[in-house]
């Protein structure tokens, strides 16, 4: 991993918001895709409202926007976002569905946890959407991440100290 510090005055990127001090950002090597089919183990970043709806088994299907990494048999890790900021499950995706939202919504009202208007709401300009449904979920002893958590998801890689020691904690590793 390599430390650069960023000095990009014109853009402000790499100050802090209050003093303007150079701060260390850490660069990550750049990783493929994951390609279809491909099974990798993914940080998947839910607010405390649909985690715990998750790790209750009220809400079997997790809904997105975009396809969000997941293939079937992925791993998946469930960080909770603010204000808990911590890993709090773990599951597998049994399958992904891409459908218009009509069907989407048809397919997944029973298992995805929210009202037909929260649906369209959150789906809002998009003409189709992604049901990951979700399988094996299991709660865990929550675990604090030795590194920043994703806005949406992002991907684990065993080769990497850090991340290899959180797929290790929780039973993910290869």
């Amino acid at each position: 991993n390599i430390l650069r510090y960023i000095y990009d005055m014109g853009r402000g990127q790499g100050k802090t918001k209050k003093s303007g001090s150079p701060v260390a950002l850490r660069r990550r090597p750049s990783r493929p895709t994951p390609r279809p089919g491909e099974c990798r183990p993914v940080l998947m970043s839910l607010s405390p409202v649909w985690s715990e709806k998750i790790l209750d088994g009220s809400k079997t299907i997790e809904l997105r926007r975009t396809r969000s990494g997941c293939e079937k048999n992925s791993p998946i890790i469930i960080y909770t976002s603010f204000p808990r900021k911590r890993i709090d499950g773990k599951c597998r995706v049994e399958r992904v569905l891409n459908l218009p939202l009509s069907e989407l919504w048809e397919k997944t009202k029973h298992g995805c946890g929210c009202t037909e208007e929260e649906f369209y709401e959150y789906f809002k300009g998009k003409e189709s959407g992604y049901g990951i449904v979700l399988e094996d979920v299991e709660r865990i002893d929550p675990v604090e991440l030795p590194f920043d958590g994703p806005q949406s998801f992002r991907y684990l890689f065993d080769d990497e100290d850090d991340q290899k020691a959180v797929l290790d904690l929780i039973g993910f590793s290869s």
